[in-house]
């Protein structure tokens, strides 16, 4: 990372004084729970009978992906964060939980039997230079019965939070959520909870939303573009129509902030996103968002703040989780007392 500037210096200082302050809140998670498979190799060479590529010295490294990953990165934050999410009761689904129990995380899951667990498994292959680059991504994903998604929804209602100051919908498009997840968001708004929601699909259903964080495809799906349209535009004229704050996510650019009620329409650049896969940028950009809406720090300010965290998790593959002691080392600020929930 580039020397960072004393302004950023002074905004991370002055956030996390902020939180160290008024941490008592919480942030609900609802949404897809993933198990993430990352695969580092070597490559070697072609296999003489079938001509496909083959690796060797492989290693593998399971983590949480999804609405589980928001959950953890808010929680090293210092973030009461519990989750809200379905998991299958195969192998996968107990290795979740499991992991899930190990980080002493909060959660709420739902097991459906005979429902397979998402999975993603990311294969990279090591370059002479120890650099690694994406081969494949493999996923696994079947919709999830409506009954399950029912009981869900009694669960959160169940373990709402009256103190839940913001509400995270993560929705990676593998089941979990549905045209019942409306009513979620209903009850966060009637407690006066801020809604973030990731917009993969059934944006119908996500009318209330104060905040989406989306990417590129994304954005242009939303307004009906094909091919290469202009993520910007889309980006400001959904904003308008629908009267909702949009943080793009643009990697190496930074993020495209679009905010009507406060009348912001800006890139906020960054020098970050030195690895070249952005795997969890984005999660990391939601749990960011959460905390600046919870603390009320400004739509242009948040999204300085994500960024660095964000260029600090792309480093670790997406599934690491960045702490205020990385951030302060990263941006060489002396060591703050750490914030504890």
């Amino acid at each position: 990372m580039d020397v960072p500037s004393s302004n950023l210096q002074t905004l991370v200082s002055e956030v996390f004084a902020k939180l160290s302050q008024d941490n008592k809140f919480a942030v609900a998670v609802l949404g897809d729970l993933i198990l993430d498979d990352s695969i580092h190799a070597d490559h070697g060479g072609i296999h003489p009978e079938t001509g496909v590529p083959l690796l060797k010295n492989a290693s593998s490294q399971q983590s949480i992906g999804g609405a589980g990953n928001i959950a953890l990165a808010l929680s090293r934050l210092g973030i009461d964060a519990p989750l809200f999410s379905i998991i299958g009761t195969d192998l996968p689904g107990r290795l979740l939980s499991e992991t899930q129990d190990r980080l002493q995380l909060q959660s709420y899951l739902i097991s459906s039997r005979g429902w397979p667990t998402p999975q993603k498994r990311w294969i990279y292959e090591r370059g002479q230079n120890g650099d690694l680059e994406l081969i494949q991504r493999i996923d696994f994903d079947h919709p999830v019965p409506h009954e399950i998604r029912k009981q869900l929804l009694g669960e959160f209602r169940a373990h709402y939070k009256p103190q839940t100051k913001v509400f995270i919908v993560a929705d990676h498009g593998l089941g979990t959520l549905g045209s019942d997840t409306c009513e979620t968001i209903a009850l966060a708004k009637e407690k006066d909870a801020k809604v973030v929601i990731i917009p993969r699909t059934w944006i119908e259903d996500y009318q209330q939303a104060d905040v989406l964080v989306v990417n590129p495809n994304e954005m242009r799906s939303l307004v009906g573009l094909t091919g290469k349209g202009e993520a910007q535009a889309a980006a400001t004229q959904f904003a308008t129509k629908h009267d909702v704050t949009i943080f793009l996510t643009l990697g190496s650019r930074g993020l495209f902030v679009c905010s009507p009620k406060q009348n912001i329409e800006q890139l906020v650049t960054t020098t970050a996103f030195q690895h070249a896969h952005k795997m969890g940028a984005r999660d990391m950009v939601v749990a960011i968002v959460a905390v600046g809406l919870a603390l009320e720090i400004s739509v242009l300010e948040i999204a300085q703040l994500a960024n660095v965290f964000a260029s600090l998790v792309v480093q670790q593959h997406g599934n690491g989780t960045v702490t205020w002691k990385d951030l302060f080392r990263a941006l060489r600020i002396p060591q703050p007392e750490p914030v504890t929930s």
